[in-house]
């Protein structure tokens, strides 16, 4: 006679308990994930100003975080050039953007660039920190007197929408090529100071082409 084979105890219900355990702590962190995912997005999300693009503070808010966009702009949309407003982080802080004064020198600035008509703006197109490349010269400063070295910038921008705050695309601009001083420069009292090269008007013109068309 043979014994009856014997099954060992337990092993189908607890293997089965164990599997939905570790079903349920998946799709526990995956719930947990997607929510914390739907808040970042959120919380990162741009919302609209509560100032019109012309004001002072409009330029900072357009590229620092939480970034604003401005409803009453026109869409992007309509004929070639699309209107651009230029910013740049000036303390390379990521906190205080500014209108970009384009020097001109020899070169024309076109209209839509800078338009002194901000109403007409549909992009804004954000210069941020620049990657630091060779030194090309030294500004000298007056009040306190001190000699600042000057390097060769290249900017990484980030352009958008500035009726919606959508991202429309990025650019990058190589080995920046004005090299005019600064009136000013901010740096702690623990810093060396230094400053930036910055776009010419050509190299914006040619880095913002995809998206303004000219």
């Amino acid at each position: 006679m043979h014994d009856p084979a014997t099954k060992p105890q337990g092993s189908g219900p607890r293997k089965r308990r164990g599997l939905g355990c570790g079903l349920f702590l998946v799709g526990a962190l995956l719930v947990a994930g997607g929510l914390g995912y739907a808040v970042w997005v959120w919380i990162t999300a741009p919302k609209a100003s509560d100032t019109p693009l012309d004001s002072s503070r409009a330029a900072r808010s357009a590229c620092s975080w939480p970034r604003k966009y401005f409803p009453s702009q026109p869409a992007y949309d309509g004929p070639e050039p699309h209107p651009v407003q230029v910013m740049i982080d000036k303390e390379g802080s990521g906190g205080y953007y500014q209108k970009m004064l384009l020097s001109s020198g020899m070169t024309r600035v076109p209209k839509y660039l800078n338009p002194s008509d901000e109403s007409t703006v549909q992009l804004l197109a954000c210069l941020g920190q620049p990657e630091e490349g060779r030194q090309v010269k030294t500004c000298q400063f007056d009040n306190p007197s001190r000699d600042v070295p000057m390097y060769e910038g290249t900017y990484d921008v980030t352009v958008y929408e500035a009726r919606t705050g959508e991202e429309i695309g990025k650019a990058t601009v190589p080995n920046a090529a004005d090299a005019d001083c600064p009136m000013l420069v901010f740096y702690g009292a623990d810093e060396d100071p230094k400053v930036y090269t910055e776009p010419s008007v050509t190299q914006l013109r040619e880095a913002l082409a995809p998206f303004t068309g000219e």
